[in-house]
């Protein structure tokens, strides 16, 4: 049986955004390059890491595309064909492009998490635990504080809170993920990778206690 083929549906555009790559893999291997447009619209732009767009991560980039819709299983956003990819005015590369995808930038306060919204970051926190009256069915929300007191959570299967995490309440750890607006001023990482002490580049370069 022939495999499921890519149908193109709409002519050559141009789009301008922050050029982002997920830093850590998800199920069935998807780590998406993405675009983020002015207005909050992710277009997707490969199911994979562009290893050729690794010096364009988490800056602004022009990009000429053709949206397609993918045969077979897809994830839900707009997909765009890259045919080519540049900075947009006022960004400059790396003068040693990277061989590797980048770690994302540190931040250390609240502030500097809420202006990552739906970006990568890594930050160091000590693990609080368990928030209390959040137990849902078989989630958890575990709860971290940063040194300036702010708090952050991230979402984890209750069998991983107690055999995982539960071990290493009130410790020291590196966080590495992609901040969310939980509301109500409440921000989160996910998904997230957990590191005892602090690393550098936690689930990328240095093992993690999960992923």
């Amino acid at each position: 049986m022939p495999l499921p083929r890519d149908t193109l549906s709409g002519e050559l555009q141009t789009y301008e955004g922050r050029f982002d790559i997920d830093r850590l893999p998800q199920g069935k291997r998807f780590q998406g390059a993405w675009l983020t447009q002015d207005g909050g619209e992710s277009l997707l732009l490969a199911y994979r890491p562009m290893p050729e767009h690794f010096a364009f991560v988490d800056k602004r980039v022009i990009v000429e595309g053709r949206p397609y819709s993918p045969g077979g299983q897809q994830i839900g956003a707009e997909h765009v064909r890259v045919e080519s990819l540049r900075l947009a005015d006022g960004e400059t590369a790396p003068a040693q492009p990277p061989t590797s995808l980048p770690v994302p930038p540190r931040v250390e306060t609240g502030e500097e998490l809420g202006a990552r919204v739906g970006r990568w970051v890594e930050v160091f926190a000590t693990l609080i635990g368990e928030r209390e009256g959040t137990a849902d069915g078989d989630w958890r929300t575990l709860e971290f504080r940063t040194g300036d007191g702010s708090t952050v959570i991230t979402v984890e299967a209750s069998w991983v809170v107690d055999g995982t995490f539960r071990a290493h309440f009130g410790r020291r750890v590196t966080l590495l993920g992609k901040v969310f607006d939980g509301g109500d001023g409440q921000l989160g990482l996910g998904p997230v990778s957990v590191c005892l002490g602090e690393v550098e580049g936690c689930g990328m370069t240095a093992k993690a206690l999960r992923r």
